[in-house]
């Protein structure tokens, strides 16, 4: 069974964005997380398990712009 080494959040008002990799970089789940069940589903990570958070100040930030 693969062990979640490493997660990348990705904040939004209502759904977080979790991708969750392994120890070789495979990639574990890539799925939405409800603001409301997010707590819960960190707390079944393993001890040690490094998360990252990214919140997006900017919607079109990173967006290309037609000119």
């Amino acid at each position: 069974m693969n062990t979640i080494a490493r997660v990348g959040v990705d904040l939004a008002k209502q759904i977080f964005q979790v991708h969750a990799v392994d120890e070789s970089g495979k990639v574990i789940t890539n799925r939405a997380v409800a603001r409301g069940k997010f707590a819960e589903w960190c707390a079944q990570l393993p001890a040690g398990c490094l998360v990252a958070i990214v919140k997006e100040s900017d919607p079109n930030r990173g967006r290309s712009h037609a000119t």
